[in-house]
């Protein structure tokens, strides 16, 4: 059996509450604990200088992983990285081009009990190849539906189980459920707190709440 504990959309607030129950998630063997982004303080082009102390928390409490959202993301490498330099978990994006950034489009985590589950970011498309600031920078937003397409293709190899950890908004994961079909979403951006996931064909999609208000609690067993 396989838990997860998923947030989305913290913007700096880190209830102590939610963090006892976090920790308690963390000290189970078959547990990972994913953030769908907007964790930080700071706005979209805003930056702190000092750090971000909820990613100082996360990292604390034991994230596994947290999909590069709108706030996290800088289009100056240098801003970029400071931005998330508090994070030692890995900062995921399947669709985040160029060579500067901090972020990885997958991880594989073997799950004690459980087996290898392979996590797949997908972030909101800021900007495209074409736009001024790819010019000068490299860095552009890959259309997200054709990067988790070659993502999950990728992953299916990789892991028993594949999960997207997105910050496109819920119509964005309906999308991306009816193409990309991974097993699971866990999203965010929409602000929204799904009292039941929902599905669509064989993918359960997830979205957790904001301001760390609420939180969800997936479990995932093996069936033959």
């Amino acid at each position: 059996m396989l838990v997860i504990a998923h947030t989305s959309d913290l913007h700096g607030k880190a209830p102590k509450g939610l963090l006892k129950w976090l920790e308690g998630v963390r000290s189970m063997p078959n547990s990972l604990l994913l953030d769908s982004g907007d964790a930080v303080s700071a706005g979209n082009l805003g930056v702190r200088l000092r750090g971000e102390r909820t990613l100082r928390l996360m990292s604390e409490v034991g994230y596994d992983a947290m999909c590069v959202g709108n706030r996290e993301f800088h289009p100056i490498p240098a801003i970029f990285r400071h931005k998330v330099k508090d994070a030692s978990f890995p900062l995921l994006s399947a669709n985040l081009r160029g060579g500067f950034s901090p972020s990885l489009p997958l991880i594989v985590r073997e799950v004690s009990g459980f087996g290898r589950v392979a996590v797949v970011g997908v972030s909101p498309p800021m900007h495209g190849k074409f736009h001024p600031v790819a010019w000068v920078t490299g860095v552009y937003f890959d259309d997200p539906i054709r990067a988790a397409q070659e993502a999950v293709f990728e992953a299916r190899g990789k892991a028993d189980l594949v999960v997207l950890l997105t910050h496109v908004g819920l119509r964005a994961d309906m999308l991306l459920a009816a193409y990309a079909h991974p097993d699971l979403i866990l999203g965010g951006h929409s602000h929204r707190a799904l009292e039941k996931p929902l599905r669509f064909g064989n993918t359960w999609i997830v979205h957790s709440g904001f301001h760390g208000k609420s939180a969800s609690l997936v479990t995932v067993r093996c069936t033959e």
